[in-house]
């Protein structure tokens, strides 16, 4: 939980009211030593404000959205990284999840489409919280085998040398 808080735009803390404030000024530090640029909107009885949600400012008096920011930027400016590799072979299971698990840097998210040595099938593949999971892929159109890694810290030269090693 403390990676969402690390990057989120905003913080919903509900049930308020069961808390006394001393409690409620602890939580809400521990918010803003994780992430000081988030908003921290408290609520009770799940009453909020919807439409913060969908504001185009941000909303803390910190600093507001610019029209122009890109996904990319955004991003960047929250310090992950993504990698993406085209898997033009089958790979092995045991290998992809050795990869996964000796990946340098915080691996966040793994996501895409593979194609295994141990079975004809092409296989949707996610992975988050430490587990990988591949489900059989069952829509008609066709996909071509992709894996994007998403993280902080990641070296895109490690996982394309273990993926390829994977092959074999």
């Amino acid at each position: 939980m403390k990676e969402q808080v690390r990057y989120a735009d905003m913080v919903l803390i509900n049930k308020i009211d069961k808390v006394e404030p001393e409690e409620w000024a602890s939580v809400r530090q521990d918010i803003q030593d994780l992430n000081p640029k988030a908003a921290i909107v408290p609520s009770y009885y799940s009453n909020v404000d919807v439409s913060l949600m969908f504001s185009k400012e941000k909303h803390t008096e910190k600093k507001k959205v610019s029209n122009t920011l890109n996904r990319d930027s955004h991003i960047e400016n929250l310090h992950l990284h993504s990698v993406t590799l085209s898997l033009p072979h089958p790979i092995r299971r045991e290998c992809l999840s050795d990869c996964v698990n000796s990946m340098e840097g915080c691996l966040f998210r793994l996501k895409g489409f593979v194609k295994l040595m141990e079975s004809p099938e092409i296989f949707l593949l996610n992975y988050s919280y430490g587990e990988l999971l591949f489900e059989p892929y069952v829509d008609e159109r066709e996909v071509k085998p992709v894996l994007v890694f998403i993280g902080e810290n990641l070296n895109p030269q490690q996982i394309k040398e273990k993926i390829n090693g994977s092959y074999v």
